[in-house]
C-alpha cells in the first residue's frame, strides 16, 4: 500500500513551539543528564576564561617585572583540558540517549497508530522522520540550548572583568557579547524560518523516490518506466544538493559577519590599552581583559550559524510530532474480551479524511468464529480500511463494530489487538 492514511499537512510556523515543547516532554527522563551536561559546559567555559585571564596578566606582569603565583593558572590550564572533554563526552551522551527516547515514543506513536507498521503512510517519508528528522534534533541541544546556557552564564563574568578595564571598553566587549551570542543567533533563527525546513524537505523528498525506485524498479521494467523513477531521484538529489548550497552560504556569510563583530571586541580592548577612544587602561588589567575577550567571543562565534539551523530543528520536531498527531483518535475502552469471537459491521461508513468521498459507505458484514473468508477487490475498494478498522487504527463515522457482541470502542487496544493478527503487503525488518 503505497498511500498515506495521513492526509497532506503542511504545519505552520505557530506550530512549532508546540512541537518544540512535546519534544521537550519526550526528554523528560533524561533532564539530569541534559542539564548537568549543561552545568559542565559552563565550568569548563569559567575555567577557560579563568586560564587565558591568568595567562594574560602573568605574561603581562613577567614582562613588567611584577611577580605572581602560578597556581590558579596551573589549576585552571587542567581543569580546562578535563572539563572540555568531559563536556562533550557527557553532553554527547546525555543526547544519544535523549534522542534513543524520542525514535522509541515515535515509533510507539507509529505502532498504536498505524497497526504495528508502517502500511497506511508512505516508508520513505516515513523513514525521513525516524532517521533524518529525529537526527536533527541533536542540533537542539547541542548546539543551540548548551551553548545559549553558557553564553547567558558568562556574560555577566566577561562584563565584570572587562569593566575592570573601564567602563567604557567593558560596555562595548558587553554589547558586541549580546550582539553575537543573541542578536544575530535571533535574526539567523528568522533567516532559517524561510528557508532552513528546505533541506529536510529535500531529504524526504529524495528518500521517497528512492524508495519508489528501489521498490518498484520490476514493475518500471515491465513497462519500461525505470528512466522516470531514476529521473525524479537526480532531479530530487539536484534540489536537496541546492538547498545544501544555499544553506552553506549563508553559514558563510554569518560566519564572516560574526568573526568581523568578534574582531571589534578585540580591537576595543587594544584600544583601551593605547589609550585610544577609551581612557587607558593598567597594563596587567588590559591584558587580562584583552585574553578573556578573545576567549568569550570566540565561544560564542560559532551561535550565529547555529541560529541557521533553528529553521531545520523546529521544521523536523514539527514533522515529528505531526505524525503523532494526525494519527486518528480512537476512544479507549476497558472492557473485558468477551468469549465470542464473531466479528460484526453494523452500517459502517467511513473515510480517512474530510472531504473526500467515504471508502466505506453503510457496509454491513459478518465474520462468524471459526469462519474462513477472504475480502476480494481491486485496489482502494476497502479491504485494508475494514483491517484499519478492526484493529481501532481507525473509528468509523457512522455504524458500529462489534466483537462478540461488544462495541469495540469499549474495548482496551491492547486486548484487542491480542487476538487480532494483520499481516501487510510490505513487511519490514529493524
Amino acid at each position: 500500500m503505497s498511500g498515506s492514511f495521513l492526509p497532506k499537512h503542511s504545519p505552520s510556523s505557530t506550530d512549532a513551539p508546540k512541537a518544540l515543547a512535546r519534544i521537550l516532554q519526550v526528554w523528560k527522563p533524561q533532564y539530569g543528564r541534559l542539564i548537568t551536561g549543561i552545568v559542565i559546559a559552563e565550568l569548563a567555559v569559567c575555567a577557560g576564561l579563568t586560564l587565558m585571564g591568568q595567562a594574560g596578566g602573568r605574561l603581562t606582569g613577567a614582562v613588567i617585572g611584577v611577580g605572581a603565583g602560578y597556581m590558579l593558572l596551573r589549576v585552571a590550564g587542567a581543569s580546562q583540558i578535563v572539563l572540555r572533554y568531559f563536556e562533550r563526552l557527557y553532553t554527547h551522551d546525555a543526547m544519544f540517549r535523549a534522542l534513543a527516547d524520542l525514535r522509541v515514543w515515535f515509533y510507539r506513536k507509529l505502532a498504536r497508530g498505524a497497526a504495528a507498521g508502517l502500511g497506511f503512510q508512505r516508508s520513505g517519508d516515513l523513514l525521513s522522520r525516524l532517521v533524518s528528522d529525529v537526527q536533527t534534533l541533536d542540533n537542539l541541544y547541542l548546539r543551540i540550548i548548551v551553548p545559549m546556557a553558557a553564553a547567558i552564564l558568562t556574560l555577566p563574568v566577561v562584563t565584570f572583568i572587562c569593566l575592570k578595564a573601564g567602563i567604557g571598553v567593558g560596555l562595548t566587549v558587553a554589547a558586541l557579547f549580546v550582539v553575537l551570542a543573541f542578536v544575530f543567533t535571533f535574526l539567523g533563527s528568522k533567516l532559517s524560518e524561510r528557508f532552513g525546513p528546505d533541506i529536510l524537505r529535500a531529504e524526504a523528498d529524495l528518500r521517497v523516490a528512492s524508495l519508489d525506485l528501489a521498490g518498484g524498479l520490476r514493475e518500471a521494467r515491465a513497462f519500461g518506466a525505470e528512466d522516470v523513477l531514476a529521473n525524479a531521484v537526480t532531479a530530487r538529489q539536484e534540489a536537496l544538493f541546492e538547498a545544501q548550497k544555499r544553506q552553506a552560504v549563508r553559514m558563510a556569510l554569518m560566519q564572516g559577519l560574526a568573526g568581523l563583530t568578534a574582531k571589534a571586541g578585540v580591537a576595543a580592548v587594544l584600544c583601551a590599552l593605547a589609550g585610544i577612544v577609551f581612557h587607558q587602561t593598567p597594563p596587567i588589567i588590559g591584558v587580562t581583559a584583552l585574553f578573556v575577550a578573545i576567549t568569550a567571543l570566540d565561544s560564542v562565534t560559532g551561535l550565529s550559524r547555529a541560529g541557521l539551523l533553528t529553521g531545520q530543528v523546529t521544521h523536523a520536531a514539527e514533522r515529528i510530532v505531526d505524525i503523532a498527531d494526525r494519527i486518528p483518535a480512537v476512544a479507549q475502552g476497558t472492557d473485558p474480551l468477551p468469549t465470542s469471537r464473531e466479528i460484526r459491521l453494523e452500517n459502517v461508513t467511513f473515510g480517512w479524511s474530510e472531504g473526500r468521498d467515504p471508502v466505506l459507505r453503510n457496509l454491513s458484514l459478518t465474520l462468524r468464529q471459526g469462519e474462513r473468508a477472504a475480502l476480494i477487490g481491486p485496489s482502494g475498494a476497502g479491504k485494508s480500511s475494514i483491517a484499519a478498522l478492526i484493529l481501532k487504527v481507525a473509528a468509523p463515522q457512522q455504524g458500529r463494530i462489534l466483537l462478540g457482541g461488544t462495541d469495540i470502542s469499549h474495548l482496551s487496544d491492547d486486548a484487542l489487538r491480542s487476538q487480532v493478527a494483520w499481516l501487510s503487503q510490505s513487511s519490514h525488518l529493524f
